[in-house]
């Protein structure tokens, strides 16, 4: 396709093995691409990022038959694979890599933790990081509790605001086995703030605990002092 352009940005030789695959990658997304609804996702996102077009069930069945034909990329080579989508322009390839991280999930190691901080400072926004936080960041703090909660703890106190919503909802899916102490800290941390994604956060996660223990969501909720954004979303199901 004449039309087609590709550029590769500070690729170091780790990452040129992966540049095969990433051209054919983008190739594929190109051959796809829908100016109409690239405009309208675009839109949606606040006009924060460039889009191909691809809706979320076409790109997973795009991304299925893809990496089907072209493999993975190997397990010494995903971390450079999935920095380089990062990099891309089209949303759709950050949709893609956060995915791909998963699939390597057996081969996570504590170095994996850089690279989840690396998606969650790049390129942020919520669509990405709460993806990045409850999925990725919250296995790897499962897999290294200790190291985890300490970069937990860390993240907290960070001024970069997706590091404080990774803390608030890296337990989204813990359920039952939720650190409800951590929980009540890291709501606490930014009870006050004016910022709507920390009180956001912060509601969805009490709100999520609350299912496994409402009198104590609805009891922290009003013991403190939160905004109205926060308790509304936090008191949402509960039934006391």
């Amino acid at each position: 396709m004449d039309s087609f352009k590709i550029q590769f940005r500070n690729i170091n030789e780790g990452e040129s093995m992966t540049k095969e695959l990433l051209f054919a990658y983008k190739k594929m997304l190109e051959s796809h691409r829908s100016g109409a609804d690239a405009a309208a996702m675009k839109k949606y996102m606040k006009n924060h990022f460039e889009f191909a077009g691809i809706r979320s069930p076409q790109l997973k069945a795009l991304n299925r038959t893809f990496f089907k034909k072209n493999g993975l990329p190997s397990a010494n080579d995903y971390d450079a694979f999935i920095r380089l989508l990062w990099k891309e322009e089209e949303r759709e390839c950050q949709y893609t890599a956060q995915q791909l991280v998963l699939k390597f999930k057996k081969y996570w190691t504590l170095e994996d933790f850089d690279l989840a901080e690396h998606l969650i400072t790049n390129r942020s926004w919520w669509d990405t990081v709460d993806f990045i936080a409850s999925n990725y960041v919250g296995g790897l703090v499962i897999k290294y509790p200790k190291q985890g909660m300490k970069l937990m703890n860390k993240y907290l106190k960070s001024s970069t605001l997706w590091l404080n919503r990774t803390a608030i909802l890296f337990q989204l899916k813990y359920r039952e086995n939720t650190d409800w102490e951590f929980l009540q800290k890291a709501s606490l941390a930014h009870a006050t703030s004016k910022e709507f994604f920390h009180q956001k956060a912060i509601g969805w996660a009490l709100r999520e605990y609350s299912k496994r223990n409402q009198t104590a969501v609805y009891e922290f909720v009003n013991r403190h002092d939160f905004t109205n954004l926060t308790r509304r979303e936090a008191l949402k199901h509960i039934s006391l």
